[in-house]
């Protein structure tokens, strides 16, 4: 029994000819995933509607992609149903087998990664850079940045080095109260160990990570950087005020009486209040200018509070300034707000005679310093005396994590029971189970020779000339690391990693961060202390070339010099339900890697079987 069961419709495909196809990711991108072939379906009208009337070309409606189960012998997967063309009748393809992991789809700062309180970040981190995975989860080596422009006030006096350790201690961030200068000196952040990552991925999809990749001496040592902004800024933005005549809040006319004389005058008054969003001290400068009134009139005034403290305040004296039309004042006042739980305001009052396309407020509010609720200075850069990895991790889900790794260490993961087993392709390949399906042999099955096979094993491009990754290019005439040439039969694998050089500067080596991308996984080697410090060790042990000698070099070899095997038989389910594409077999006298396997159901559980296969020439 064969169908798909969505919440639209159900579908019942046990009339179909649908031929199913599962493949052995050693050989692919696609991890898990099986799917069907396309097949031909009638077009009722009830499928129609659901489509969104797909037989209408002018339909604006049309659906073509529907989540749901698909159900093959009594066995239910998550399944994806897609309809891929359509003429008299439908076209239609199902992928299925998300089941095993469905939390891949799930961003990495979504998994339950390390995030608690610590009474002191500073120390904290202290305590845990003598250490290394499994002891601790995360770590904080130095790492070098350009990210920073320390051409900024704000940054003035950072050594452009996050998790910065000096003299046996953290870099800390502080206000000057003498001097009211604040020295943001550090940045820090923890570096999330990759398989603390890759374990708690697992554990979110309900499974134990085991397998060869925890007892891999460089993997262990791998720490993940991320293009985040980690730290909290404290910064108040000045605050300009600018206004011109016409920006009044209120007009009036005035009537003076000066025998014989009755003077009518036009007056505005203006009243503004800013908040104020972070407590600290603040300088408040400009200029204000009050416009005088005519026949010794009322007396203009300018008025500056913090709440009700007047800050500045000046009143016209206008037997002083009776000849002039204007009067203009410089404001250079300082003030701190209060600690309580009122609000924080600045209150400009002005009443003056009326006048046109006049400045009438020119002032800025700069933060001098900032306060935290108790009253107590604080840095602009604040390292939060917490720990959370959910922050410190690439902007990818945990399905691209995996694949990367997959990529860059040629990895096979395997889901039984409740367990996660992750090895290396290259030995997995020498371990396991073989089925004989000699009896399935044909006299004379489709070869297909692999000798023209290459491979180019290579981390995704930077546009930094500074550093030099070299990829390795693997072919039957060699190994090479430049001028090669790639053709259509050349795999490609790009790995979207990139480990982080070292770099000396201001006397201190240790991993540099030049490129940027919060989609990109970034390694850093970190065991411990080096000579008392926190520094990150180079990182050749994890570049292509090493990787290429200790995990694919014997792969690559064995599929170039090797021949595909395609032939077809018919068996009953249950003779075959324990043949999956990552078995080995026993055919043609040699034994064979499984490439990919199609099933089409012919009768009740009877199967015709056509099945793709790798065999060594060597």
């Amino acid at each position: 029994m064969k169908k798909f069961v969505c919440s639209d419709f159900e579908l019942d495909l046990s009339s179909y000819d649908v031929t199913t196809m599962e493949e052995n990711f050693w050989f692919t991108d696609r991890i898990f995933a099986k799917r069907t072939f396309p097949f031909e379906i009638t077009l009722t009208s009830d499928i129609d509607k659901v489509l969104g009337y797909i037989s209408f070309p002018n339909s604006r409606t049309i659906q073509t992609m529907f989540n749901g189960y698909y159900f093959e012998n009594n066995e239910k997967n998550t399944a994806i149903f897609e309809v891929e063309e359509f003429e008299s009748s439908l076209s239609v393809s199902i992928v299925f087998g998300f089941d095993e992991f469905p939390n891949f789809s799930k961003k990495l700062s979504e998994l339950p990664l390390d995030k608690f309180e610590v009474d002191n970040i500073y120390i904290h981190a202290a305590g845990i850079i003598s250490q290394t995975w499994p002891a601790v989860n995360y770590n904080f080596p130095q790492i070098h940045t350009d990210k920073i422009n320390t051409e900024e006030e704000i940054w003035f006096a950072f050594g452009k080095i996050i998790n910065n350790y000096k003299d046996g201690a953290f870099l800390i961030n502080e206000v000057d109260i003498t001097e009211d200068i604040t020295y943001n000196r550090n940045i820090m952040q923890p570096l999330p160990y990759l398989l603390h990552i890759l374990k708690k991925g697992f554990e979110d999809a309900g499974y134990e990570l085991e397998g060869d990749v925890l007892q891999d001496e460089s993997i262990k040592k791998i720490c993940i950087y991320s293009d985040v902004e980690y730290y909290t800024t404290n910064e108040q933005e000045p605050i300009s005020i600018f206004k011109m005549s016409e920006d009044h809040s209120e007009t009036g006319e005035i009537t003076l009486i000066r025998p014989p004389y009755v003077h009518t005058m036009q007056y505005y008054r203006f009243d503004f209040i800013y908040p104020i969003e972070h407590p600290g001290k603040y300088r408040i400068v400009g200029t204000v200018k009050m416009r005088l009134f005519p026949y010794l009139g009322p007396r203009p005034f300018f008025r500056i509070k913090y709440r009700n403290q007047v800050l500045f305040y000046h009143e016209v004296n206008l037997d002083f300034a009776s000849s002039r039309l204007t009067v203009t004042k410089n404001v250079d006042v300082v003030f701190e707000t209060l600690v309580d739980i009122l609000p924080n305001e600045i209150i400009i009052e002005s009443y003056q005679g009326a006048s046109a396309d006049e400045i009438i407020i020119s002032l800025e509010i700069n933060p001098i310093r900032l306060h935290d609720t108790s009253g107590e200075a604080v840095p602009t850069i604040i390292n939060p005396n917490q720990v959370d990895l959910t922050r410190s991790v690439p902007d990818m889900t945990f399905g691209e994590f995996f694949t990367t790794l997959k990529n860059w260490f040629n990895l096979d993961l395997t889901p039984k029971a409740n367990k996660a087993i992750v090895n290396f392709v290259q030995d997995e390949i020498k371990r396991g189970e073989i089925i004989d399906l000699s009896d399935t042999e044909v006299k004379q099955p489709r070869r297909k020779f692999n000798k023209g096979l290459s491979f180019l094993l290579q981390f995704s491009e930077t546009d930094n000339k500074d550093y030099t990754y070299l990829p390795v290019f693997h072919s039957a005439a060699g190994i090479a690391n430049n001028s090669f040439v790639k053709n259509e039969k050349t795999n490609e694998i790009i790995i979207n990693a990139l480990p982080l050089p070292l770099m000396l500067r201001e006397n201190v080596q240790t991993a540099h961060h030049f490129d940027s991308d919060s989609s990109k996984l970034y390694a850093v080697m970190y065991d411990g202390l080096t000579a008392g410090l926190n520094l990150a060790k180079n990182p050749d042990e994890i570049m292509i070339p090493k990787i290429h000698e200790r995990h694919f070099k014997e792969w690559f070899e064995r599929r170039i010099n090797s021949q595909n095997f395609i032939w077809e038989f018919k068996k009953h389910y249950e003779t075959i339900r324990t043949l999956t594409s990552k078995k080995k077999i026993f055919a043609y006298n040699q034994i064979h890697l499984i490439k990919n396997i199609n099933k089409n159901e012919l009768d009740n559980n009877y199967y015709e079987i056509e099945i793709e296969t790798e065999a060594s020439l060597k």
